[in-house]
Parts: structure tokens; C-alpha cells; sequence
């Protein structure tokens, strides 16, 4: 019997820490995904621009950019892809700012790693629907 194997989620991840960076690789495909890091906003664009991705998650500091413009801007390349914003500054108008810019969940570092997959999950069976017609995404607060 001709098993099919479905892809995993492919999760692009974007944090200008390294430590951040190989944490959530080891942890993200120990649950199943694949995961491709950037730690700056231009090696972001140009992968977004060659790779689909399931899922991308973007660090609120970068050296080379605003998170919260690089959020912007996927959200605009690629609206129906689900968007994770990660920070340190937990302040609800960083918050309000990240859901304006396109971002479906926000999450506070240090970031709770099984809270995390759960999000990943949860955008990830959500997303479907939004492809089929509905324009907007849940947004989850963590």
C-alpha cells in the first residue's frame, strides 16, 4: 500500500539573535516543522521572495530594520500567510502595533516553547479557511 507522507510546515524565522535562532530550530523541528532562519530584515526579504513558507515568525528588534515594517511588509507579500510577532516589550501598544501590521499572534520572550507550537498549530489549521474567502485571520494574544 502507497503511503503519502504530507509535507511538514515549512516556518520561516526571523530573530537577530543566534542563540534564539538554533533554540527555536531544534525545538520547532523536534515538533515537526522545517524551519529556515534570517537573522536580518534583507536575508527575510529575499527568502520570502524565493520560498513559500507555512508560517513566519518575526523578532520586534532587528539590526538592519523595524520588525513591526518587516511584518508590514510579509503581510502585504503574502497576506494569507500567518505571522507570529516575538518580543521582550510586552506593552499593548507594541501589542496593537504588531496586529495592525499584519501580525496574527503575539508572543512575549522568553518565549514558552510549547505555547508556541500550540500557536503554530492552531495558526496553521486556521489557515485554510482564510484562503478560502475569509480575508481575516484570528488574532491570538499571548
Amino acid at each position: 500500500m502507497n503511503k503519502h507522507t504530507p509535507a511538514k510546515p515549512i516556518i520561516l524565522c526571523i530573530d537577530d539573535d543566534q542563540d534564539t535562532c538554533e533554540l527555536l530550530s531544534f525545538w520547532l523541528h523536534n515538533n515537526g516543522f522545517e524551519i529556515m532562519t534570517a537573522r536580518k530584515c534583507a536575508d527575510a526579504q529575499e527568502l520570502a521572495r524565493l520560498s513559500r513558507y507555512d508560517l513566519i515568525i518575526i523578532d520586534r528588534y532587528l539590526p538592519d530594520c523595524d520588525g513591526l515594517s518587516l511584518c508590514k511588509e510579509m503581510h502585504d507579500l503574502h497576506p494569507f500567510i500567518p505571522i507570529i510577532f516575538e518580543t521582550a516589550d510586552a506593552r499593548s501598544s507594541i501589542r496593537q502595533e504588531a496586529f495592525q501590521a499584519g501580525a496574527n499572534a503575539f508572543i512575549e520572550k522568553p518565549i514558552d516553547l510549547e505555547l508556541l507550537v500550540e500557536t503554530i498549530r492552531r495558526l496553521l489549521i486556521d489557515r485554510p479557511q482564510a484562503q478560502s474567502g475569509d480575508q481575516t485571520s484570528p488574532e491570538v494574544s499571548i
